[in-house]
């Protein structure tokens, strides 16, 4: 898991090299009411250790979170950005 946490921040600080849409946090949550298990990079899916035996999603589990979460925080913030257009006009 800790493989999977090290990718999640690499993509993050290519993100944060590549867009500068203003200043933001970053907030890594949980799933409400549902359970996602471990989630590894493909090598650690791969290995079958106890995280990557673990993972309920398959090697590519990852890449889909961090695409996922790439569009969630785009949306949220070109929301924002447009929130805050409004409220000046």
């Amino acid at each position: 898991a800790r493989a999977a946490e090290r990718a999640a921040r690499d993509a993050e600080d290519r993100k944060n090299t590549t867009d500068r849409r203003g200043s933001w946090s970053v907030v890594v949550n949980g799933l409400a009411n549902g359970y996602s298990g471990y989630v590894t990079t493909e090598q650690e899916y791969e290995e079958q250790r106890y995280e990557g035996a673990s993972g309920l999603y398959g090697p590519n589990a990852l890449r889909l979170y961090e695409r996922v979460v790439a569009e969630l925080v785009g949306e949220l913030v070109d929301d924002g950005a447009e929130k805050k257009r409004k409220s000046s006009s």
